[in-house]
């Protein structure tokens, strides 16, 4: 295995190697962080995130730890609805349920994609906030 730092496929910077027969890898993020920033008080695991969300970007200024939590509530989405994703040509529909990834399927488009996510959390918890479209019974008082 090559030595020295390269672009991971994820397109970060890292440095691999091999020693004992297994496969080594430091991002250059996470050990920069690890070293320079101080770490928030906190139990949870935390997480190095780029702030202007370019991954080579290895300034100090440009890391902050956040938790999982975070991380997620500053993701885009670029379905538009919660649950979606763009795979190829068309939209997956997962919902998690106790940390369990619930696989709902493959729609020809994101609305569908929202649709099934609904139903199937309406199943599962009653009618929450976190519903892609109103229900219609909310829709009618309208």
């Amino acid at each position: 295995m090559d030595k020295g730092w390269r672009l991971h496929s994820a397109g970060y910077a890292v440095l691999q190697f091999t020693r004992f027969g297994r496969i080594h890898t430091i991002y250059m993020h996470k050990m920069l962080a690890s070293e320079f920033l101080d770490k928030p008080d906190t139990e949870k695991k935390l997480f190095v995130r780029m702030k202007n969300g370019k991954k080579l970007d290895c300034r100090l200024d440009n890391f902050e730890w956040n938790t999982m939590a975070e991380l997620r509530r500053q993701q885009k989405n670029s379905s538009g609805y919660r649950g979606v994703s763009r795979d190829g040509n068309k939209f997956r529909a997962v919902l998690y349920d106790k940390g369990e990834r619930i696989y709902l399927g493959m729609f020809d488009t994101a609305e569908e994609a929202a649709k099934a996510y609904d139903d199937e959390s309406v199943k599962r918890f009653g009618e929450t906030n976190s519903l892609n479209f109103m229900q219609e019974e909310e829709m009618a008082v309208l």
